[in-house]
């Protein structure tokens, strides 16, 4: 490569580089106030379903698990229980089925309507997780991810909901009655890892907004069984009006430029 080449590679990766930090500083800056004002508002929330766990059985209302995180660190995610307190639950498989017996009468519903996750929204202000990425791993099946993937998907914070998520929204249905974890790791995982990849590799501001409105979607009780494709899930409708707003943009400028220079 000669030298004007070497110059020319060495900006866009400069330019990359600054477009991809100031992309994260917005993407830091959206999940602290999201994340505050969801604390804030849903704090009466919490108390009823902390209430209702604490009827429902005995035990905390609040479960730590350790994950992995950003750049390989672990930390300690926080959900509200939805397992019965007893060495069992916490001996048992690392991945959760439909009709587990761990699972309480409360948490099942809990999991069933994805509440167990808010309180995430902890992590998210302490800068452990964000609103989107790849949903974080537990360490031991962390440890059976390639090494390309693995580095791929732990350069960015994990999120509460992710590409992954909004395809494998009946992810508990489909490892029901089956070995649990060898179906998860033999037919679930790869295909999660391969979109936390992608989502690693093209995450952008109006990429989250798109995951936020596929998660809502599939949130909805008649919508739940709908799965959007892959490419358009990486290429929803905040991306699209972005793109087509970039393109007229685009075009105005060259048309007030070729003005300019007609005047």
């Amino acid at each position: 490569m000669d030298l004007a080449a070497e110059k020319i590679v060495a900006r866009q990766t400069t330019t990359h580089r600054v477009g991809r930090l100031f992309s994260d500083a917005l993407k830091r800056i959206f999940d602290i106030l999201l994340s505050a004002l969801g604390l804030l508002l849903l704090s009466p929330f919490f108390l009823l379903i902390g209430l209702a766990i604490r009827r429902d059985s005995d035990g905390p209302a609040f479960y730590h698990g350790l994950r992995m995180g950003y750049a390989g660190r672990e930390f300690h995610i926080l959900k509200f229980r939805t397992m019965y307190e007893t060495s069992e639950s916490y001996q048992g498989p690392r991945v959760t089925a439909q009709d587990d017996p761990r699972v309480t009468p409360v948490g099942r519903w809990l999991r069933q309507t994805k509440l167990n996750e808010l309180p995430q929204l902890w992590n998210v202000l302490e800068g452990e997780m964000s609103w989107v990425g790849p949903r974080p791993e537990d360490p031991q099946l962390a440890a059976l991810w390639p090494e390309e993937a693995r580095r791929e998907v732990l350069s960015v914070r994990p999120g509460i909901t992710s590409p992954a998520s909004v395809l494998w929204r009946d992810e508990e249905v489909k490892l029901n009655g089956r070995p649990a974890v060898k179906t998860y790791i033999d037919s679930i995982m790869p295909s999660k890892l391969h979109l936390d990849q992608l989502y690693a590799r093209h995450h952008n501001i109006w990429l989250d907004l798109d995951i936020l409105f596929w998660t809502g979607l599939v949130l909805l009780p008649r919508l739940g069984s709908h799965k959007p494709p892959e490419d358009a899930l990486f290429a929803g409708p905040f991306s699209r009006i972005m793109r087509r707003l970039l393109s007229w943009y685009v075009v105005d400028t060259l048309i007030i430029l070729a003005s300019l220079g007609v005047v």
